[in-house]
């Protein structure tokens, strides 16, 4: 009787003992789930933030391109008008320097018709500004002498021989006189000799 009593407490004790182990078993996994799903919501705040940060990072991004775009664009621009000044500018300068060449032939013109009008005459031109009219009348004479019937060469060429006096003459008193050239004696008497409308035509 004894014996069989003591086995009934030994059982009891040792299902008590059982029973204690499987709660703490469970104590431990509803410890462990708790853990994980913290770590869980921290990983995914931590996710969201590092998701956050980058769209951030992104829309930031963007902004620095537009900006880009937009000042490139301005800057695109600004050449695109410097290039059309530029084109504008260098239209005026070709057509300047086309007049510069037109009257620099013509001068060229001008000055073989006046050296070859001296070579007729035998007149010895001196580069001076009051010349300038003499100049322009020697070669409309030398133009129009040109077109003149034969008949009246001979006479053009004594009436061009005759103003070798006249020249020399004034050159001489300028040469003498370089301060008083405009009030040469003769410069009058010149100056209607040279015109188109005197006795040479």
């Amino acid at each position: 009787m004894a014996s069989s009593s003591g086995r009934e407490t030994s059982s009891g004790s040792s299902t008590i003992q059982n029973s204690g182990s499987e709660e703490d078993v469970e104590a431990q996994m509803d410890q462990r789930k708790r853990k994980r799903m913290t770590s869980n919501r921290e990983s995914a705040r931590k996710y969201r933030m590092r998701k956050q940060r980058h769209l951030e990072g992104l829309v930031a991004t963007v902004a620095q391109l537009k900006n880009e775009n937009q000042r490139i664009s301005q800057s695109i621009n600004i050449a695109n008008q410097r290039m059309k000044n530029s084109e504008i500018d260098n239209s005026v300068l070709r057509a300047e320097m086309t007049k510069t060449l037109t009257e620099e032939s013509e001068k060229q013109r001008w000055m073989e018709t006046l050296r070859e009008a001296a070579s007729i005459s035998g007149i010895v031109v001196l580069n001076s500004r009051n010349e300038s009219e003499a100049i322009k009348s020697i070669i409309e004479n030398v133009t129009l002498y040109g077109r003149r019937p034969e008949k009246d060469i001979n006479s053009v060429e004594c009436s061009l021989s005759s103003f070798v006096g006249i020249i020399e003459a004034r050159l001489s008193w300028s040469f003498d006189n370089p301060d008083k050239e405009e009030n040469h004696p003769m410069l009058p008497v010149f100056s209607r000799s040279l015109t188109p409308s005197s006795s040479l035509y």
